[in-house]
C-alpha cells in the first residue's frame, strides 16, 4: 500500500485497489446498529462486521470460548495461551 504509515501488501492489483478504498472517506456501508459508527467499502465486510452485533459466534476454541469470525479464532489459538492453541510448526 502507498499510504503513508500503512505497511499492507497485496499479490494482486484487484486487491491493492480494493484496499486503497478503505483508506478513504467514501465508505457508503453504515452499520445500521445503534452506537456503533463502523462504516465500511464493501457490502461484504459490514455484513462480517454486523457478526459482532449478533452475539452469535460460530467459531469455538476448545478452550470454551467462541468467536464470531473464523480470523478471530485463528488469532486466539495462534497466541498459545489456551488449551486450543495450536502446536508450533515443526520446519
Amino acid at each position: 500500500c502507498l499510504i503513508e504509515g500503512c505497511e499492507r501488501s497485496f499479490p494482486r492489483k484487484s486487491a491493492i485497489e480494493s484496499h486503497i478504498q478503505t483508506h478513504l472517506e467514501d465508505k457508503p456501508f453504515i452499520c445500521p446498529h445503534e452506537d456503533c459508527d463502523a462504516s465500511f467499502v464493501r457490502q461484504h465486510d459490514l455484513k462480517r462486521h454486523e457478526r459482532i452485533h449478533s452475539g452469535n459466534k460460530p467459531f469455538p476454541c476448545p478452550c470454551g470460548k467462541g468467536f464470531a469470525r473464523g480470523d478471530a479464532l485463528a488469532r486466539h489459538r495462534a497466541r498459545g495461551i489456551c488449551c486450543g492453541a495450536l502446536a508450533p510448526r515443526q520446519d
